[in-house]
């Protein structure tokens, strides 16, 4: 497809032009709520239980979607322009497509989604979701680039990187703690975390088909948990991300949330913040398989190939997908990997899926990890305290002063601190 070729004709991706004045909305936030609500639901059928996808849905939810933005003044939600481009017939159409190569869905998918942002007024897609965000390119393309050199091993020199990339998930998987997260276990839980017990066990969706999901479909008081039980045994580092995605949906959020709800880095924040202080933890019985001796660097190996794949996708929304195998041959060359396949990038699915999303992951491991070395907290409850805290602050003040960043992302060093330190 040429770049836009599908994005031409119609309203696709554009709106009006300006508001209709004379006929203004009766409750905006009740039609953003309706919309959001309505693509959380589907989002959960589709990812979550294997349902089908409708494209005419998609296509309904986008017209509505345009219909607010006009009503609503710049600068808009994160959700807002982000489903925009995502309900739009050209983008859902690939998303949903099967049986094609990941890289060419992939290639596709950033000219497209690119061509949809140019008609919100953006250069490309990046800079759309990162100025929702409110994180500079250049800022967050040295940040990812000065993490990835911080966070390299010296034993991975020549590597290749499917392998690395392939081995590192799987050894994670083989050291990760494992706890006892069921109904008979559902009560410690909820008492360890400052939760209703029974508020807890109606939130878990046991037959999904993800191993872990947390989903508000509507927060605070419709959060989803998708946790599918394992008989030998949860990876405590999963459940207890999803957990904290769970404190911070629950939270209590002021009327109209919808407009002021923080950008996903910080809710993933939040869910890294629970998730590494899993390590601080005293669980007792529930732990069934104490972590392994290379847990932490296991866990900064996964960060590094985050940083990596977020570095990449940032600069192929640049690119507008030019020159892609390339570009990635290059950057593996840069950071110490040889390559099998120019399109072993396509590897990460979260291209297709969730599209400039893992540089969130790296970000809240970071943070959290300076965090969790400056308050130190002697207790689980603690650390869900503070989730909360801080969900409720951000809407209402801007995400990163929330988290206390200033003008600067969060450096490497204390978790590489945290990365090097005793696990006992």
């Amino acid at each position: 497809m040429k770049d836009g070729e599908e994005m031409t004709s119609g309203p696709d991706c554009t709106g009006s032009e300006r508001p209709d004045t004379n006929n203004p909305p009766v409750d905006v936030i009740h039609l953003l709520s309706e919309a959001l609500h309505e693509i959380a639901e589907t989002e959960w059928a589709i990812y979550g239980l294997g349902s089908q996808a409708e494209p005419s849905v998609y296509a309904q939810l986008h017209e509505r979607l345009l219909h607010i933005k006009d009503l609503i003044p710049a600068p808009q939600p994160y959700a807002l322009s982000r489903s925009i481009v995502e309900t739009s017939p050209a983008v859902s159409s690939l998303r949903l497509r099967t049986g094609e190569a990941p890289a060419v869905v992939a290639h596709e998918l950033i000219q497209t989604r690119n061509a949809c942002a140019r008609k919100l007024g953006r250069e490309d897609y990046a800079a759309l979701l990162l100025g929702c965000s409110g994180v500079d390119f250049r800022e967050l393309e040295q940040w990812l680039a000065t993490t990835a050199h911080a966070l390299a091993d010296p034993a991975v020199r020549g590597a290749k990187w499917t392998h690395y990339h392939q081995q590192v998930g799987q050894l994670v998987r083989e050291e990760s703690p494992l706890v006892d997260f069921s109904e008979r276990t559902n009560d410690q839980w909820a008492s360890l975390l400052k939760i209703h017990a029974s508020e807890l066990q109606a939130a878990v969706r046991p037959d999904g088909e993800m191993m872990g999901w947390c989903q508000p479909v509507d927060r605070p008081q419709d959060v989803r948990l998708m946790i599918r039980p394992r008989p030998k045994g949860m990876p405590l580092q999963l459940l207890l991300h999803e957990l904290g995605h769970y404190l911070h949906y629950t939270a209590p959020a002021p009327e109209g949330w919808q407009l002021v709800s923080p950008p996903p880095v910080f809710d993933e924040t939040m869910a890294s913040l629970l998730e590494m202080a899993g390590s601080l933890m005293q669980l007792g019985q529930l732990i069934i398989r104490t972590a392994g001796p290379n847990s932490r660097r296991l866990e900064a190996a996964s960060v590094r190939r985050w940083a990596l794949s977020a570095l990449f996708e940032l600069r192929a929304y640049q690119a507008n997908a030019e020159s892609l195998d390339a570009m990635w041959v290059d950057m593996m060359d840069e950071y110490g990997f040889a390559v099998d396949s120019p399109q072993e990038w396509a590897l990460d699915p979260f291209y297709v899926d969730d599209p400039l999303y893992r540089w969130h992951y790296v970000l809240g491991a970071l943070w959290s990890a300076a965090e969790l070395a400056r308050t130190v907290p002697s207790a689980a409850r603690e650390v869900a305290d503070k989730i909360r805290e801080l969900g409720q602050a951000a809407y209402t003040s801007p995400w990163r002063r929330v988290l206390g960043l200033g003008r600067a992302l969060p450096e490497p060093h204390a978790y590489l601190e945290w990365m090097e330190s005793d696990q006992d």
